[in-house]
Parts: C-alpha cells; structure tokens; sequence
C-alpha cells in the first residue's frame, strides 16, 4: 500500500488507552407474569479491563459470554447500570449527549457482517465521506474527496471504487471499506465487533494483516471481539476471556494460548474454536458437559462450575478472586488457591490427570 492508514498523513490523532472499570450492563427483557414483576438479564457482570494505548486487546468467548454487549458499552452504544469508561483522560461515562455526539471521531467500531453494515442505497465514495461530513470535521468538498481516495488505498482499494455501490465487492472487499469508514475520523479507539467471522479463511488472513498494519501506522487503539481464539492470538498483545458476562482470566495473549490457567480457556483451544491444529494436537480434549447457565439466574459461586471438568466444593459456594498468572495476567480460578493450588500456573496437567509438573 502507497497510503498510510485511512487517511492519517495529515495530523493524525495517536491512540489513547481504555480503561473500564466495574462495567455492568443489564437488559431488562420484561415482566415473567402479573405479579412478578420486572425482569433483568445481566450481560456484563462488574468487569475491569484495560487496554495499552496503540495495542490490541482480543474478548473472547462463547456466544452469550457478553463480549459483544461489553464492547459496545466501552462505546456508550449499550448503556451502563455501573462503571466508568475512560478514553485516555476522558470520562465518557460522564458526558452529556451532546459532548458524547462531539466526541464519536475519536472512538469508532466495525462490525460483523459487511454486508448487513454497510447502505446499499449509497456509493462507496458518500459512504465514507458521511462521517466527515456528520461531525464537520472537514468542510471543503475536495479536501473529503482527497480524504475519501486516501482512505480507500490504505485498504488496498482504489480511487475509482468510490463511484461503485456495496452490492458491487465481495465480502473482504466490503470489510475493508467499512474499516475505512471507520479509521477515517482518524480515531484514537476502534471496536472491531466479530470483523472476520463471516469471512472464508483466506479472507480472514488478509484483513488480520490489514488491522496490524493499520495499527502500526495509526497507533490506533483496538478491542478485537471474537469467538476464535486462533485469531485473537495473531491480532491481540493481550488477551481477556469471558464466561456469562465475567472476565475469567487476561494475560499475554501468545502465553494464555500456549499455557492457559483457567479450565474454560483451556477449554476454549480444545474444542477448536478455530484453533491452530499444531498446538491442540498434543493435548487431551476437554469436553465441557451441559449448557450454558441462565443468565436471569447464574450459578452460585464460579459461575462455571456446572460445566467445568475439574470443579470442586468450593467453586459451588463461593465466586474466586483474581489471582496473578505466572505470566502476567490474571484468572479466577479456585485450582490457583484451593486443591491443587496451582499458584498462577497452567491448569492443563491437572485437566489431563496428571500432576503439576511444579509440584512434583
């Protein structure tokens, strides 16, 4: 590419570190009869993350983990019953709409599916103008389209596809116009919501490569949401698991994949989420029994006990606390403090059977 990314030659802005602290988000999904009263699904369950300026954060899960609903928080695009987000020195939590509305340049996302996110009724040239043009951040007509070109060949798209419409380009094609639809404001935070997913893996291969070549040139901050943990470890310096709206465990990402600390991580690479064949291949499946928890209603204690292969008294009286991985992240896991008291270390030889080599 010729261009630098999505049109930040000119004064681009460089990213600023989240920080989010005690989220909670509820839905309330109606009454469950006359005299029942309200009832609230909790999405998000009290979670604290951050994310390095510049850097990759990677959320996974399975569906109905919460990922999606916490990403979206982090942008005021689900409301918060508790927490704060901040966006470098900005409390966004704190601002009046008005002062939200001024400050959506500097925080952007994309989402899943390219064909669902992008107007069909619209070239792709008015596509991408229509944030500057939204947020005047760029009044002369010829300075948007230059802005326009600019942020098309950064993709590894040309000038000319701006006069096309979405209906158009293929699937990767669309994903990338909608990254530079986002990238365009010049934003100092992204949420990439699920962005390969719908994609054939070739496709997926190509836009990874574009995000971290983005990043390198922007210094723009990413919350990369995914199920495939294979994926995440390529994007993502860092990595945090969630299970029924809880951050499990966070870490480096390469060493959460190559020694994870918590059952359900652990569980996650097994099942092959996509996962690289290479590294699963010497391990024991771990095979999670029954099905998710209500969410209206979550299991006592861990709230992975009902499916957790190595579950213990103590995990179905109370929740575990955070506890410092060997390398340097954390899990909520009582294997780390009770039973075989792993102390921050792989739970993988206990799943097998076996001992930990630590101890032994």
């Amino acid at each position: 590419m010729t261009a630098t990314a999505a049109g930040t030659t000119a004064g681009p802005r460089t990213g600023s570190g989240l920080t989010v602290s005690g989220m909670r988000v509820s839905f309330d999904i109606g009454s469950r009869g006359p005299f029942r009263g309200r009832k609230l699904l909790r999405a998000v369950n009290g979670i604290s993350f951050g994310v390095e300026a510049g850097k990759t954060l990677g959320v996974v899960g399975e569906s109905g983990s919460g990922k999606s609903s916490a990403a979206l928080a982090a942008l005021r695009l689900n409301p918060l019953e508790a927490g704060t987000v901040h966006l470098g020195d900005t409390d966004i939590t704190s601002l009046a709409p008005r002062q939200l509305t001024a400050a959506r340049p500097r925080m952007q996302i994309v989402f899943q599916d390219p064909y669902a996110s992008l107007d069909p009724s619209m070239r792709v040239g008015q596509l991408l103008a229509e944030p500057l043009v939204v947020h005047g951040s760029v009044a002369s007509a010829a300075e948007r389209e230059r802005r326009v070109t600019q942020a098309l060949e950064s993709v590894g798209l040309r000038a000319a596809h701006a006069a096309r419409y979405p209906h158009e380009f293929s699937g990767g094609q669309r994903q990338r116009i909608a990254i530079a639809r986002a990238m365009i404001t010049r934003p100092e935070f992204v949420v990439l919501d699920e962005p390969v997913s719908a994609l054939d893996v070739s496709t997926q291969s190509q836009i990874v490569n574009l995000l971290k070549q983005i990043q390198r040139e922007s210094g723009t901050t990413f919350l990369f949401v995914s199920h495939d943990l294979a994926i995440v470890r390529i994007i993502s310096h860092r990595t945090a698991v969630m299970y029924l709206g809880e951050i499990v465990e966070e870490g480096p990402s390469a060493e959460l994949y190559d020694r994870p600390a918590h059952p359900y991580t652990a569980a996650l690479i097994s099942a092959g989420l996509s996962a690289d064949p290479d590294s699963a291949s010497t391990r024991e499946r771990i095979i999670l029994r029954g099905d998710i928890p209500n969410h209206i209603d979550p299991p006592p204690g861990c709230r992975f006990h009902t499916r957790c292969p190595a579950a213990m008294d103590v995990c179905r009286e109370k929740a575990p606390e955070a506890v410092p991985t060997e390398s340097g992240g954390t899990v909520r896991c009582h294997l780390h403090t009770e039973g075989p008291r792993l102390d921050g270390r792989t739970v993988l030889p206990v799943l097998a059977g076996g001992t930990d080599p630590a101890r032994s």
